[in-house]
């Protein structure tokens, strides 16, 4: 009996001390998004005008007038770009601003003014080149803030890649022909100049084809429903036929088309020429 009763002693003793620890430490701990008074001061009702007491209302917030997003439209390859975006800050607290990463290093962003008071606009320049093989391009650039609602901002420029004069398609293909048949090709040349062009007399790179090749030079209009060229100012239907005679096997040849602007002299096609070369008349495409 008399260790049953020590033992509630000692039990009661360590409830008593382990309290009074507990209460010490955690009893009136002040949470992360303010007080909360276990008495009932502070409800669901009013926990948000609680909170407003503790923050500061003024806060930067940015906004783009002109948006994030710009087709800059046709350019050809290795052609330089440059685009401007508008930053403002509508808050009530200072704006500031650093440019980030950029999606390649032909890309590069530039800012007028780091810093913004409320009310005031700053411009983001972008300036890039077109390194892409491809039909479209596409590059961005990141602008950091200190806007706790938007702390990254991407600033994108997209656009369509063009050659002065595109072939379509730029690769002619035929199948299996018998010796004794000719070969009949077709092919449409597109002009995203701005002078009038014209073309001159196409060639192969092989003479054996050119002495058996006949050429059609056409032009053509630009058909509504032809979106993909509908920024071209010109086009133009090539037929070409290569008359029987060529040796067996497969064929592999270039046609080289020279075109000059109008009332200049037009190169001459000749089977050493450079695509896309200068001339003292004009230029070829391969």
């Amino acid at each position: 009996m008399k260790t049953f009763l020590a033992c509630l002693i000692v039990a009661g003793i360590g409830a008593t001390i382990a309290y009074n620890i507990n209460e010490s430490n955690y009893g009136r701990y002040e949470p992360h998004f303010g007080p909360i008074d276990f008495e009932g001061e502070t409800t669901a009702s009013n926990a948000m005008a609680a909170l407003k007491k503790e923050w500061s209302e003024d806060i930067p917030k940015v906004e783009l007038p002109d948006g994030n997003e710009h087709d800059f439209g046709i350019m050809q390859p290795e052609e330089e770009g440059e685009h401007v975006f508008a930053v403002k800050n509508v808050g009530d607290a200072p704006l500031t601003l650093k440019i980030g990463a950029s999606t390649c290093k032909c890309t590069v962003g530039t800012l007028e003014n780091e810093s913004l008071a409320p009310g005031e606009e700053t411009e983001v320049k972008m300036t890039w080149t077109v390194k892409t093989n491809d039909s479209t391009f596409g590059q961005s650039a990141e602008l950091r803030t200190n806007d706790p609602t938007q702390v990254a901002i991407r600033f994108e420029i997209t656009g369509k890649v063009v050659r002065q004069v595109q072939l379509v398609p730029e690769t002619l293909t035929f199948k299996e022909v018998a010796s004794g048949e000719p070969i009949e090709l077709e092919l449409k040349v597109y002009s995203y100049m701005g002078d009038e062009i014209e073309l001159g007399q196409p060639k192969f790179t092989s003479d054996e084809m050119n002495e058996l090749a006949e050429f059609e030079v056409t032009p053509m209009e630009i058909e509504e429903e032809d979106t993909e060229h509908a920024e071209a100012t010109q086009a133009f239907v090539v037929k070409a036929t290569v008359a029987p005679g060529l040796e067996q096997g497969p064929v592999s040849q270039n046609l080289v088309m020279p075109f000059s602007k109008v009332g200049e002299e037009t190169v001459d096609a000749s089977a050493d020429s450079n695509p896309d070369e200068e001339g003292e008349g004009g230029k070829t495409i391969v």
